[in-house]
């Protein structure tokens, strides 16, 4: 049953309740964030979902705030090309290996891996402030040319025997 695999450690802002997966559909050219961009499929339904592409071109100045050239450094690295989940993952990184002196396991990189303990005791609450305060300490200029993917997800119960 459910109950019997959650929480894994003890309850955090993090613990989910849910039953199922999160998807996330996005380009080779950046990182999934699917915590924020991703989608819930449940047991017991087939889920459908129909996916569009679309690549969204913004003005740089003066007639928009599209940054058309942007740093070598806000490239993550094992990408070629920069996104704005990609810079979110590495502020992110920054935030939880300044106060932790490691990362978490889905963040790139080389550093030390944090322990479930530090994951409970720092990590977990550095991640919440940093989603709080994201505007003030990371700055991630939109890019001129843009790739997402619309989708329209529908659901059919598989009927028990």
């Amino acid at each position: 049953q459910q109950e019997e695999y959650l929480p894994i450690w003890r309850e955090t802002n993090e613990t989910s309740f849910e039953a199922g997966i999160r998807v996330q559909i996005h380009s080779q050219d950046e990182p999934p964030y699917i915590h924020q961009l991703g989608f819930g499929v449940s047991p017991g339904f087939q889920t459908f979902v129909s996916c569009q592409e679309q690549r969204l071109t913004y003005l740089p100045q003066p007639w928009g705030s599209c940054q058309a050239s942007l740093k070598e450094e806000q490239i993550l690295p094992g990408y070629e090309s920069y996104s704005i989940a990609a810079c979110r993952l590495q502020c992110e990184k920054e935030a939880v290996l300044q106060n932790c002196q490691c990362r978490m396991v889905h963040m790139p990189g080389n550093e030390t891996i944090c322990s479930p303990n530090v994951y409970i005791e720092c990590a977990d609450h550095i991640l919440d402030t940093a989603v709080e305060d994201f505007q003030d300490r990371c700055i991630c200029p939109v890019p001129c040319n843009l790739t997402r993917y619309g989708k329209e997800i529908s659901m059919v119960r598989i009927p028990n025997k």
